[in-house]
């Protein structure tokens, strides 16, 4: 039996102590086929419940009645026979005809997985709300990657997915979707008691400045005040709505231990949104998503909105080579990069090269060009002959049929976890990565790498794939981009017992592979689906080149990012305070 077991885990490391020797769990093979096939016939069962709830109501919905003057929906009576018969409510029964009827009119191949049994009903209702405010012809191009990220991923991720794919699909009906919600902002009151809830729903880059603006108030107060976290939270707001400057500490002060909370908010404050977005998007000459840190993925011309109403900063990532992937010459892409406030160039032909500003130095908001006609110049992943968009899952879909074949192709690239450099780069063997190096990481990421977590990369540890050594730290896993990743809080303990075991593969894809012989993929957050799925490369494109002094290979390709945070100030080289 194994003794007491001591598991702490830290910035960027967790380490486990046992008394007795050390033994990874191994969960019975033929237990989780057995799960997974009655998970089949549940679901299998829910479809046909599904198709009978849209059968019931298509046969009613056809025989309206008339009394007097009024026509009466007879679709109503179908949900409350449909609710008596479930002994479900009637909102409940008007959801499944719902489905139902969405996947027999728009979504033939998910309403086929539905019935085999490879998606649970959970899942189903995600696509379903995440794609009935689209066009038949965006959802219909859609199917096929939504299918291979259903099979993967739980409803609450998948949703996330979903939406990203659509954003890249149908950008423009994104744009109008976003626009039209936007008249959905509130703000409202519940009473409960005692206690009372507020609840606002207010634009992305909005809701994430509030919040951030609630969380510096709480940090005002020292570490000692007895309050949770959620407590402090609260307490922030209504300081934040009073107009006061601090919020005040509830510590016990005296001598020995004297109360060190502030008492203002910080002038020099890290940007209250930050947005992180494609050079090519930022100039208009294609449409994929940004990203919106702590919210999640936005469209295009929200991101360029926010870009050119703020400060914004070019944040560790450069560009080689722009004119050539343009497809326009030097000149061009030099005009391109003065009319973004990025200056450079060079002759016709030269490469151009945008070098980042550096940390805590910003730029005004300026005005980008016009959006290029439609096919003058790439904008962005094209959908294939046959409608299939290549996506992210797409390419997980075809790396695991690519390893399944070769297993050769599951080794990690850097087996020794120095990321193909023969001697350390600045910063390699100390354990903890720089700041520039952690934002790279964290950037490329944006979520936990272990299948199926969305906890933002934010809020995640910086784990090596390759174990760094203390005590010789040239012989263990180096400190470098291609052997770190985000790891939640308990996904590294998992990965740290053992049960859990990721190689990097190429182009920052993780291939995990569990104590009880489970294999999946995980891709960087910043992939986008335009990667070359002929041959065995196999190699994501991931639309950022990491500055070489972080530790990054020197052979990625070069894509540049902007990262443009909501404000307004002059040109600085202090941390943007907004």
């Amino acid at each position: 039996m194994l003794g007491a077991q001591v598991m702490s885990v830290g910035y960027g490391r967790a380490f486990a102590s046992y008394a007795g020797p050390q033994k990874k769990p191994v969960i019975d093979s033929s237990l989780l086929r057995e799960i997974s096939e009655v998970a089949c016939l549940e679901n299998q069962a829910c479809a046909r419940k599904v198709a009978l709830a849209a059968a019931i109501w298509d046969s009613c919905v056809h025989q309206t009645v008339q009394i007097g003057e009024h026509i009466m929906d007879a679709g109503n009576y179908a949900a409350s026979e449909t609710a008596k018969a479930l002994g479900c409510s009637k909102t409940v029964a008007d959801t499944l005809a719902d489905v139902g009827m969405d996947l027999r009119l728009r979504l033939p191949a998910v309403k086929a997985a539905f019935e085999a049994g490879e998606l649970d009903l959970a899942r189903v209702r995600a696509i379903y709300r995440t794609t009935n405010c689209y066009s038949l012809e965006a959802a219909q191009r859609a199917e096929s990657e939504i299918l291979h990220a259903a099979r993967r991923m739980s409803s609450g991720p998948l949703s996330t997915e979903i939406a990203a794919t659509m954003q890249r699909i149908a950008p423009d009906e994104t744009a109008e979707l976003r626009k039209k919600l936007a008249s959905l902002t509130r703000v409202r009151y519940r009473h409960k008691d005692v206690l009372a809830t507020i609840e606002a729903d207010l634009e992305a880059a909005d809701a994430a400045a509030c919040w951030q603006l609630i969380n510096e108030m709480a940090a005002t107060v020292c570490n000692r005040d007895p309050r949770t976290r959620n407590q402090r939270l609260a307490a922030a707001y209504s300081a934040l709505l009073r107009r006061e400057e601090y919020l005040p500490c509830s510590c016990t002060e005296d001598e020995d231990h004297p109360c060190s909370a502030k008492r203002e908010v910080p002038d020099r404050r890290a940007p209250l949104t930050t947005v992180t977005i494609d050079l090519t998007t930022l100039a208009g000459l294609s449409d994929l998503p940004g990203y919106l840190a702590g919210h999640g993925l936005i469209d295009a011309e929200y991101a360029r909105e926010l870009a050119a109403n703020g400060d914004w900063q070019l944040m560790l990532t450069e560009a080689s080579n722009l004119a050539a992937k343009l497809g326009v010459d030097g000149d061009k892409a030099a005009g391109l990069a003065s009319s973004v406030g990025l200056g450079g160039g060079g002759p016709a032909g030269t490469p151009v090269t945008f070098h980042p500003l550096g940390r805590g130095r910003r730029r005004r908001g300026s005005s980008f060009p016009e959006r290029a006609a439609s096919g003058s110049l790439d904008r962005g992943p094209k959908v294939p002959v046959g409608g299939c968009y290549r996506g992210s899952y797409t390419l997980i879909a075809a790396m695991e049929a690519a390893i399944a074949s070769n297993p050769a192709l599951a080794e990690a690239v850097h087996p020794d976890g120095h990321g193909g450099f023969t001697e350390p780069p600045a910063g390699a063997l100390s354990y903890r990565p720089s700041a520039a190096l952690a934002d790279c990481v964290r950037h490329r990421d944006r979520t936990c790498r272990h299948p199926g977590c969305d906890v933002p990369a934010a809020s995640c540890e910086i784990d090596h794939v390759v174990p760094y050594r203390h005590r010789d730290p040239a012989r263990g896993g180096w400190t470098v981009s291609t052997n770190l990743h985000c790891l939640c809080r308990y996904h590294h303990m998992l990965k740290t017992m053992g049960v859990w075991i990721p190689r990097m593969l190429a182009g920052g894809a993780d291939y995990w592979v569990s104590s009880s012989g489970t294999t999946t993929i995980t891709l960087p957050g910043s992939v986008v689906g335009t990667a070359d799925l002929s041959g065995e490369s196999l190699i994501p494109h991931i639309p950022r080149k990491r500055r070489t002094k972080c530790g990054t290979d020197p052979a990625e390709p070069a894509v540049a990012s902007a990262t443009a945070a909501a404000g307004s100030a002059a040109d600085t080289d202090d941390p943007a305070p907004f």
